[in-house]
Formats: C-alpha cells, sequence, structure tokens
C-alpha cells in the first residue's frame, strides 16, 4: 500500500488533535500506514549497546494510533549525513555509534559497518532490542532491516557482495524475533 515518510510524528503523539488531523488527511489522500524511524542522529544508540528506550516511547505509541512500518536503523546519519538533511540547516557530520574512527577514513568506517563483525554483532543486538521493545503493538505492520542502507563502494559487484554478505548475518536473527511481521530490506 501506499506509505508516508514522517520521521518526526513521534514528536507530536500526545497532541490527539493533531493526530487525528494527520491521520484523517492521510487516508484522504490513500496513504495507508507511515513509515517511522529511531529519533535523529541515532540517539536511541548513542554508544554501542546503550539504548535508551524512552526515545522511542512515542515511536512506540504513535504505531498504536496509526499503522507503521518501523526501520531498524536510520542509515542517514552513517551513510548521507553530509549530504545536508533539511531538519538541519545545511550539512551535518556523520554520526553514528556505528562509525569508528579506528577503521580508518569515512569510507572504511561505513564499510566496516558491514563487515566488521563486533559492528555486525551490535547491529543484530539493537534489532532484536527495538524489536522485542516495539513488536508489542498491534500497529507495526512492517519492519525495515534499516532506512538508506548503502554500502560506499562504487563497484556494483563488489557492493552487491557486500549488502548480500552483511544480509545473510542479520536477516535470520531479526526474522526470528519479528515472527510474522513482514521484513523490509532497507537499500536506498
Amino acid at each position: 500500500g501506499l506509505s508516508a515518510n514522517f520521521p518526526y510524528l513521534y514528536r507530536w503523539v500526545n497532541n490527539s488533535r493533531v493526530m487525528d488531523r494527520f491521520w484523517t488527511d492521510q487516508e484522504a489522500t490513500g496513504v495507508q500506514y507511515v513509515r517511522e524511524f529511531p529519533p535523529s542522529r541515532d540517539a536511541f544508540e548513542p554508544e554501542l549497546g546503550n539504548y535508551k528506550y524512552e526515545l522511542i516511547e512515542n515511536l512506540h505509541r504513535t504505531s498504536e494510533l496509526i499503522p507503521s512500518e518501523f526501520s531498524l536503523i536510520d542509515g542517514y546519519w552513517i551513510f548521507h549525513s553530509e549530504k545536508g538533511d533539511w531538519s538541519y540547516e545545511g550539512k551535518t557530520k556523520p554520526s553514528s555509534a556505528y562509525l569508528k574512527p579506528e577503521f580508518g577514513g569515512l569510507e572504511n568506517q561505513r564499510i566496516a559497518f558491514f563487515t566488521n563483525e563486533r559492528l555486525v554483532n551490535s547491529y543484530i543486538n539493537r534489532a532484536l532490542a527495538l524489536i522485542n521493545f516495539l513488536t508489542g503493538s498491534n500497529g507495526i505492520i512492517a519492519l525495515s532491516v534499516g532506512n538508506e542502507i548503502e554500502p560506499p563502494i562504487k563497484d556494483h559487484e563488489q557492493a552487491k557482495d557486500l549488502v548480500t554478505n552483511w544480509y545473510s548475518q542479520v536477516v535470520p536473527p531479526i526474522r526470528e524475533a519479528s515472527g510474522n511481521i513482514p521484513l523490509l530490506s532497507g537499500l536506498s
């Protein structure tokens, strides 16, 4: 069905007038569900394995009001943030607990997201923690492995191999934990 991308909708969940009007307007245009993301700049996980559940409580509540697809990580803060973001003035510095200077330059840090065992396992733990927290909501109609997951490699075959290997590691535990909830790729 038709979806609407509203990464900041959770900010309004406590205002029933705004939420009712929002959903009425969306339904009138044919929208059947919204896409939700963890808070900007990956504030949900400021350090690997250190989760701030209070930041996603409103996402959980939003999904109880409006059918929602939830992305387990917003790859924008890893792969695209130097391109700029309308919600912040101008370009922003890449910021995520998954970017580690120990891997060298930014491109190598981004590749490590897909290849470093510690980072892959940290992502799996994060995904499982989010699934455990969110799946009690009847409004979660789908989960996305991520939003804008994009390998920083220009060669198509190498990029495909990088992502395929990563998915082969992360999808099985996510699928097992998420049960019958549809799982989307999150590739950009």
